[in-house]
């Protein structure tokens, strides 16, 4: 697994709802540190796209790039995903080039005939960090959670890294350094309206919530420490340990997710403890598909 990456300083803004606060910052931590860990991929071990996110937005007005920066050394990149500079019939996919088990660099594969498309299902070969699938030049196999190899074909994010691409109602989510490129999908935390094998979590800039894929392996209840941004089960987040009482983490807790507008809001945060459901967003700020969103902590 790769070294714990970098943290940053967490945003000190506060919301304020009636005589409830919360620190937007500190509840996005795990998402702003934390590696992703890619769940249960049975004997070739499991993936991780680990690494520190920072966020900057893109010109068009549904389109935003989460930038995750790789420790120790940065990757190892021999083509480009933005790019599409590998020879005719072949692609620029991300692998882990040591043999581990984090995507850390980019090589050129050959597409295969009758390639799947974005949106459909596809079959990795060895581990899901093998860098070689059955997906066609613009995507690669994704969500890949069980031993099957089976997983969603996912499109690289078009354009420029600076300048990045993505369809409607997705985000790009520029990974490890620009090897890991994707443009995941935006969801419903409340719903969790992901794939089988993905969680619905915040970005870095807590503005929008994307698939993601769940590393929970079945654990990652409310209170269990969270080393990984998506160990928690579907419906909980890694939170800071401040906010969960009880937690010893040095890096996080699970805590809920949580619908401000239940009249049983507070009693959606299991753990207890003083935890509140308090607002996920400053006062007037929520997005309209998001308005009833909140976070499990305690008031600050």
């Amino acid at each position: 697994m790769m070294h714990a990456p970098p943290r940053r300083r967490a945003d000190a803004t506060r919301a304020h709802a009636g005589n409830r606060w919360v620190t937007p910052g500190i509840l996005a931590l795990a998402l702003a540190c934390g590696r992703e860990h890619g769940g249960d991929a049975g004997a070739e071990g499991s993936a991780s796209a680990g690494a520190t996110m920072v966020t900057a937005a893109g010109d068009s007005a549904d389109t935003a790039v989460d930038f995750i920066l790789q420790p120790d050394g940065g990757p190892v990149l021999e083509c480009d995903t933005f790019a599409h500079d590998c020879p005719a019939g072949s692609k620029c996919m991300p692998w882990a080039a040591d043999g581990g088990d984090s995507w850390n660099a980019t090589h050129c594969v050959t597409v295969p005939e009758g390639a799947a498309a974005p949106g459909e299902p596809c079959m990795v070969e060895g581990s899901p960090v093998s860098g070689i699938d059955d997906c066609d030049e613009t995507s690669m196999c994704y969500f890949v959670g069980t031993s099957d190899g089976l997983g969603i074909c996912v499109p690289f994010c078009g354009g420029t890294l600076e300048d990045p691409t993505c369809a409607a109602a997705t985000v790009c989510s520029a990974a490890n350094g620009g090897v890991l490129n994707i443009c995941r999908s935006l969801c419903d935390p409340l719903v969790q309206d992901c794939p089988l094998t993905a969680s619905c979590l915040p970005t870095p800039s807590r503005d929008q919530f994307v698939c993601v894929l769940d590393g929970s392996d079945g654990g990652g209840k409310a209170g269990a420490a969270c080393e990984f941004a998506n160990a928690c089960a579907p419906g909980l987040f890694c939170a800071a340990p401040a906010t969960v009482p009880g937690c010893d983490s040095s890096v996080g807790c699970c805590s809920h997710l949580c619908d401000l507008t239940a009249p049983d809001a507070d009693e959606q945060c299991t753990i207890g403890g003083g935890q509140e459901c308090v607002p996920w967003f400053d006062p007037g700020t929520a997005p309209a598909a998001y308005a009833n969103v909140g976070a499990c902590a305690l008031p600050q």
